[in-house]
């Protein structure tokens, strides 16, 4: 989950925040997936997500980004140097391949 630096509500108003992303990977449909921390997928149960945002309503954070210091890092490669995070996950290609191989969101 990512709450981006866009401020305003999806409805335009300039009061509230902008939501990039808000998801829980740690739920029965991501079970199939082998993607895990060793490939930088950390899965976070849903109420961590939910405890996150609201962690940042109240400390009225710009961004709240869960998922650890390494989902951090990857978000800020994101933005600053997209190129190299493309690199990088391309260079991970088969491995990612058949962590998600048998993976199904049915």
């Amino acid at each position: 989950m990512e709450i981006s630096n866009r401020r305003g509500l999806t409805t335009g108003g300039s009061s509230g925040i902008g939501l990039a992303l808000a998801q829980a990977k740690e739920t029965p449909m991501m079970q199939s997936s082998r993607a895990g921390a060793e490939l930088g997928f950390v899965r976070e149960p849903a109420i961590a997500v939910a405890d996150a945002i609201c962690s940042g309503f109240e400390e009225n954070a710009f961004e709240v980004i869960p998922g650890g210091e390494a989902r951090t890092q990857m978000i800020a490669l994101n933005r600053n140097d997209p190129a190299a995070l493309d690199r990088r996950f391309a260079g991970m290609k088969a491995v990612l391949e058949e962590a998600v191989r048998d993976h199904s969101a049915l």
